[in-house]
């Protein structure tokens, strides 16, 4: 989470060494039970984050576009069409200079995913209600896949498949449903395809603060777990929340950055 009761500063980082590099000007947000929650950055480097809001009809859920890391917030898009809780986390994907980019919210412990696209590159946004055939849990997250389908990780449900329509596929069997967050890639030659889930476990006496990488090249009933980091820290995590980001390089070396709460990056 990037906010809380009183707002607090979007901190950037050096990607390569995590030090304190700056700050974001926050001014003029605000709404929601933090005004600042979610953020992610397009592919061609526009930064978005939005609020938190327990329902988004009586507070409405809001994106913020930043130009720069200088730049001051722009409030690009309002949703107040429904009850849904959203914010917990938001996914970027896309461009603006082409109109390709999109912004995927999922509602908390709901049937439905938020989907906000533009016309205007990245000025405006309109929102899509996309019904979901099969629930989704606490601190859900969306993973566009490279097929048109989308995965939803949440705590409760670990990771599902869903088509384009919200038409439930099925289950990562494989993977354990305490999971916040998750991030999914795929490339190389023959095409590979990976989703990365944050476990939080927040049990005494049980290991916490992993990510899972599991292998859905063919297909979600094939996946194969094939590797876990790490543990991230042993301190506990009871909100489930945390997020993963990966970022493959030119040369098809992928790095995954981990914020396990309560433990660091």
């Amino acid at each position: 989470p990037y906010g809380g009761p009183s707002l607090e500063p979007i901190v950037i980082l050096d990607a390569a060494t995590g030090d304190s590099v700056g700050t974001l000007d926050t001014t003029g947000i605000s709404g929601g039970v933090f005004p600042l929650n979610g953020i992610g950055v397009s592919s061609d480097g526009m930064i978005f984050a939005s609020n938190l809001t327990v329902n988004a009809k009586t507070t409405p859920f809001k994106i913020y576009e930043w130009t720069s890391d200088a730049a001051t917030p722009k409030l690009v898009s309002t949703f107040a069409d429904s009850a849904f809780r959203l914010g917990d986390h938001m996914t970027v994907t896309g461009s603006t200079s082409d109109n390709s980019v999109t912004i995927w919210v999922p509602a908390t412990g709901g049937s439905a995913v938020v989907k906000f696209t533009t016309t205007d590159h990245g000025s405006t946004f309109t929102p899509t209600v996309i019904p979901l055939t099969s629930g989704i849990g606490s601190t859900p997250k969306v993973s566009p896949a490279a097929n048109g389908d989308f995965f939803i990780s949440s705590g409760g449900y670990g990771i599902k498949e869903y088509d384009s329509t919200g038409k439930y596929i099925g289950t990562i069997t494989s993977m354990p449903t305490t999971l916040g967050s998750m991030a999914y890639i795929s490339g190389g030659s023959p095409t590979k395809a990976y989703v990365f889930g944050y476990d939080y476990t927040n049990v005494v006496g049980i290991t916490p603060q992993f990510v899972e990488a599991t292998d859905v090249t063919n297909g979600i009933t094939s996946a194969d777990t094939v590797g876990v980091t790490p543990i991230l820290g042993t301190a506990l995590n009871g909100n489930g929340t945390g997020d993963i980001a990966v970022q493959a390089d030119e040369y098809g070396a992928v790095t995954i950055y981990v914020l396990g709460t309560n433990n660091g990056i």
